[in-house]
């Protein structure tokens, strides 16, 4: 393994990291975040990409490759019934039409899609997942991170990262069912994991004060509809205060916890960033969990 660098382009700033590998697995050596977001679809200028640029000459040239993820508002995420043969030309014909129908005006050839199979339902009926990139919004990636002179190695979504960060520093939970929520400011993502795959994704918005009832509708429809049982929960992101998570936690009956970006993580950093580590634990999953092994693999078409 070699070192790599970790960026999160988060809704309301842009998140970075440093891993470099070491006899345990990985060990942390640089974490930072700006003020600020990044408006990918506005382009590679303005104060939030030069605040950045700030940030990134720091560890510039200090890994050969950069993972990045995206936030799940960025990209067009489409379920469908998987098809009945595993043709990746029936797929991908599939996901074209989509994008045709949502994009009528468009070029299919301008979209990036990866699409994940999920677990069967209660009534087996068999779902596929797209995630659909504008392959503009990529350049302006590439653009934004010219700086850290590395090849960009791979693309993630938030969700799909934290999914990866929950299996790496929870190994002993492996094999079990999990609720997975992302938390923004105004709206919460909201997954399944089961055996190793996706057995459940929803997008839901957030009012001021109604996550409690979220998490407590979308948990009684992943149990009538979806799978047969979830073993506990997991909750993340940049918008789970200490209010949220309270008020989510105590709506489910499942045991509850703060996803750990860093738990299975060593490091050679000071106290004061040791310090802001244990405070962002919750925060950062979307960002380191791009660095680790995919808990399911996606068919790129």
């Amino acid at each position: 393994m070699e070192p790599v660098i970790s960026v999160f382009f988060d809704s309301d700033r842009t998140y970075i990291a440093l891993l470099e590998p070491d006899a345990k697995g990985w060990s942390l050596a640089y974490i930072n975040s700006t003020t600020q977001p990044i408006d990918l679809a506005l382009g590679s200028e303005g104060s939030a990409v030069q605040e950045l640029e700030s940030v990134m000459a720091e560890i510039a040239g200090a890994a050969s490759s950069v993972h990045v993820t995206l936030p799940m508002e960025s990209v067009f995420v489409h379920q469908f019934p998987a098809p009945l043969t595993d043709s990746v030309d029936e797929i991908r014909e599939l996901v074209r039409f989509e994008i045709s129908q949502h994009f009528p005006h468009q070029d299919a050839e301008g979209f990036s899609s990866t699409v994940y199979t999920m677990s069967p339902r209660l009534d087996r009926t068999s779902m596929m997942m797209a995630v659909i990139m504008e392959q503009n919004m990529l350049g302006t990636v590439r653009s934004v991170l010219a700086p850290l002179m590395a090849d960009i190695a791979r693309i993630d979504t938030a969700q799909m990262a934290a999914h990866n960060a929950l299996s790496y520093n929870y190994p002993d939970n492996d094999g079990a069912s999990f609720l997975v929520c992302g938390v923004q400011e105004r709206y919460v993502d909201v997954s399944v994991i089961r055996k190793g795959s996706m057995a459940y994704y929803h997008l839901v918005p957030l009012s001021e004060n109604s996550i409690g009832a979220v998490c407590e509708e979308e948990l009684n429809r992943v149990l009538d509809e979806y799978v047969p049982f979830v073993d506990g929960a997991f909750f993340f992101g940049s918008g789970l205060t200490r209010e949220r998570y309270e008020s989510a936690a105590s709506s489910i009956s499942l045991p509850a916890h703060r996803l750990n970006a860093f738990r299975m993580l060593t490091t050679t950093l000071g106290e004061r960033e040791r310090a802001y580590c244990s405070r962002v634990g919750h925060i950062f999953p979307a960002c380191i969990g791009n660095i680790f092994p995919d808990l399911q693999h996606g068919l790129s078409v």
